[in-house]
């Protein structure tokens, strides 16, 4: 089973056998649905199409998470480094282990916040954890 992915607002949906019918998020009046109707992918048809995640530091404590080439509505993800743990400000669609591996390097997440919808992107695949420390 695949967890389905809009291609045109990058929103990933619980698994199933089969892609969804329709995206409620594109269905909404202020999104779209393209003139060739609905389109979905998966985590690894993004992979095989050569897609990968940039992670850089924007200043000390922010760091930005984006996907290359951009993807959806180019969102991206910025995870916010506090004393009282990382907070990550919406996700991007594509979820590898190399963006797992730089979030776990930068202490983990203590929580994750969604400014609309379609940024909850893959935040199926995403788990809120203490650090890795926090952890032994």
């Amino acid at each position: 089973m695949e967890n389905w992915i809009c291609m045109t607002c990058g929103t990933q949906f619980a698994e199933s056998e089969e892609q969804p019918r329709e995206c409620p998020i594109c269905l909404d009046q202020r999104q779209y649905v393209g003139h060739e109707g609905q389109k979905w992918t998966t985590q690894s048809t993004l992979h095989e199409d050569g897609m990968r995640n940039t992670v850089k530091e924007h200043e000390a404590g922010l760091t930005g998470i984006g996907s290359t080439p951009t993807f959806a509505i180019g969102q991206r993800a910025l995870l916010v480094q506090t004393g009282q743990g990382n907070i990550l400000w919406d996700c991007v669609s594509l979820l590898d282990k190399e963006t797992v591996e730089a979030v776990e390097r930068l202490g983990g997440l203590k929580a994750i916040a969604i400014s609309h919808p379609h940024y909850y992107s893959s935040v199926y695949d995403l788990q809120v954890r203490p650090p890795k420390a926090a952890r032994q």
